[in-house]
């Protein structure tokens, strides 16, 4: 199941820190970093089994401070 959930094509390569460090090398001040996890009611998930997982992983990332969404605005230096 777990393989399943994400499209074989989907690669994480940022967390929060290695993101930022990408964008400052890149001659831009971060104005603000916040993570989130992707809401459930956007899931195309019709099976409560997969609903109630990927509620799970969530917490667990939640937990581990592992958010999948990075929302940064930055500013051009």
């Amino acid at each position: 199941l777990i393989e399943n959930l994400f499209d074989k094509d989907h690669i994480q390569y940022f967390n929060p820190n290695s993101l930022s460090k990408l964008v400052q090398e890149s001659g831009f001040k971060i104005i603000t970093v916040d993570t989130d996890i992707i809401p459930l009611d956007i899931w195309a998930i019709n099976s409560n089994f997969a609903k109630t997982m990927i509620y799970f992983l969530q917490l667990i990332d939640q937990l581990l401070n592992n958010q999948i969404t990075i929302r940064m605005i930055v500013q051009k230096q």
